[in-house]
């Protein structure tokens, strides 16, 4: 897959740091739809733009779930019966998507509004047939474990995650810009209570 042009790339950007309206939502999606060649590299920009700026994170994710379905619904999806290039890239992208989307360094978790819509879109996708049950395991072990019901985060398997142990994402980068290992998440751990015991006096 030829790597994206400076225009296209720099584009890209622009669309996902302008994602706080409903137009440039709108933008972003057409033109990710419109160039299926540059799923990959976008997708990949997409998670480093999550990775270092929190406040987008959310947008990202509800652009992403807007082309993928966007991107299934297109005449030339449906004809051919194939999953449409987008889909693909976030699939291989997932586990390291959803790691920048809820873990954070230290203690703090994610809003628990923030968590509850991430399940219904993790369900809804699950539901309309974008991924399998399967393809969305270490996104939902993610989610558990930042919700803290699970005790550690899923291990990756997908493309996405074997590319953050080998490169990861430099958090001071800006969009695109995958080249230096991303810090690592501590898991938490829970102190046990103390259990009283009774003895009856012989």
């Amino acid at each position: 897959m030829p790597p994206v042009a400076a225009g296209d790339a720099a584009k890209w950007a622009l669309l996902l740091r302008q994602l706080g309206t409903t137009s440039s939502m709108e933008e972003a999606v057409v033109f990710a739809v419109e160039n299926p060649g540059k799923a990959d590299e976008f997708v990949a920009a997409a998670v480093s733009w999550m990775r270092v700026n929190a406040g987008l994170r959310m947008r990202i994710l509800m652009a992403i779930d807007q082309i993928c379905a966007r991107a299934s619904a297109a005449p030339s999806a449906e004809a051919s019966g194939s999953r449409p290039a987008f889909v693909n890239a976030v699939r291989a992208y997932m586990t390291l998507m959803f790691k920048a989307l809820l873990l954070r360094d230290g203690p703090t978790q994610p809003p628990a509004d923030m968590t509850v819509r991430v399940r219904k879109l993790l369900q809804k996708w699950e539901k309309r047939g974008t991924f399998s049950a399967a393809e969305l395991g270490d996104a939902r072990s993610l989610l558990d474990a930042a919700e803290g019901t699970a005790p550690a985060a899923a291990q990756p398997t997908d493309r996405g995650a074997r590319h953050e142990e080998e490169a990861g994402i430099r958090p001071g980068s800006s969009g695109g810009d995958i080249s230096a290992r991303g810090g690592r998440i501590a898991g938490g751990g829970g102190g046990g209570g103390r259990e009283a015991v009774w003895r009856r006096a012989a």
